[in-house]
């Protein structure tokens, strides 16, 4: 387990969060299959209600039951 008090934690969770972000950067620009998979999820997400009532109570409800 990584201590968060100290500076090699906070470092540690920077890096990861970084390489998240880098490979995302990557993906985006220049994966296309990549682009159009999020384009769908998206555009099926927005046009069916219950798709995304369903998404939108996920980030929610799960986040809440994490913490009991």
């Amino acid at each position: 387990m990584i201590a968060l008090n100290s500076s090699v934690g906070i470092a540690s969770i920077l890096v990861i969060l970084g390489l998240g972000v880098a490979v995302t950067l990557v993906s985006l620009a220049y994966y296309t299959e990549y682009r159009m998979t999020l384009d769908h999820v998206q555009n099926t997400h927005l046009t069916k209600t219950a798709y995304f009532a369903g998404f939108y109570h996920s980030l929610l409800i799960v986040p809440l039951l994490l913490m009991y």
